[in-house]
């Protein structure tokens, strides 16, 4: 188990673990591909279309693709060969109520540490339109969801969630699917992004593991179906 320093003794430490590959990640991917194609004077494929049109029912709780699937696999195993919650000593698992990232956090966690709850946050997912509109702000959702995380009992957590919800809460850049990052959440509300834990695998199933070097952010903080199916909490399934 991971031990903190006494002047570490009052921050909760916090695992963030993006969700596996999803169907709109695949059909926007394809999507960009097809674009630049155009730019490049290549047309684009029957394949690139099929996504097009995917992504115009505009699906807003995907489930995993057959990629993602076979990353949770790989790295439930590499998880468990690394006994990475108890190295860390952790007390909690919490997940995202969206399909990609309940679907995420049960296939790599789930009955891999039988005393080890595992919870749902509702203030976990992408932005909902009307953040996308200004009308309200991501920040009092990541405030929110900070707090609760504060008045928890546990010190060690595990959170499975979204990148674009991670990158705007942590200030740092954007994770990569089933990527494991390690923070530092402080009694004041304070993230410290300590860099990748497990490496992320966008494009492939199976990455290395390597450890990165700690990269501290110091500013304090203010304030991601059914693929082709029914729409979730009206929130977005860009990252």
């Amino acid at each position: 188990m991971t031990t903190n320093s006494p002047s570490m003794a009052s921050n909760k430490q916090i695992l963030l673990v993006r969700h596996a590959e999803s169907c709109n990640n695949v059909a926007k991917r394809e999507l960009l591909g097809a674009m630049f194609g155009l730019f490049s004077a290549r047309i684009p494929t029957i394949e690139h279309f099929r996504h097009m049109s995917y992504l115009m029912t505009m699906p807003l709780d995907a489930e995993l693709s057959q990629v993602g699937q076979q990353q949770i696999i790989a790295r439930r195993q590499q998880i468990a060969a690394a006994a990475l919650l108890e190295k860390y000593g952790v007390e909690l698992i919490v997940h995202s109520p969206m399909k990609r990232a309940k679907e995420t956090c049960m296939g790599l966690f789930e009955g891999l540490h039988l005393t080890i709850p595992i919870e749902e946050n509702e203030n976990i997912f992408e932005k909902c339109p009307t953040e996308y509109l200004g009308c309200t702000s991501i920040y009092k959702r990541i405030k929110s969801f900070t707090d609760w995380l504060l008045q928890r009992p546990e010190h060690s957590i595990v959170v499975v969630g979204h990148s674009a919800f991670f990158k705007l809460m942590l200030r740092s850049d954007k994770m990569q699917n089933v990527e494991v990052r390690r923070a530092t959440l402080s009694s004041a509300g304070q993230w410290t992004d300590l860099g990748v834990v497990i490496a992320g695998c966008d494009a492939e199933p199976h990455n290395p593991l390597p450890e990165a070097s700690p990269k501290p952010l110091t500013e304090p903080l203010d304030s991601e179906l059914r693929c082709r199916s029914k729409q979730g909490r009206g929130c977005s399934d860009s990252e």
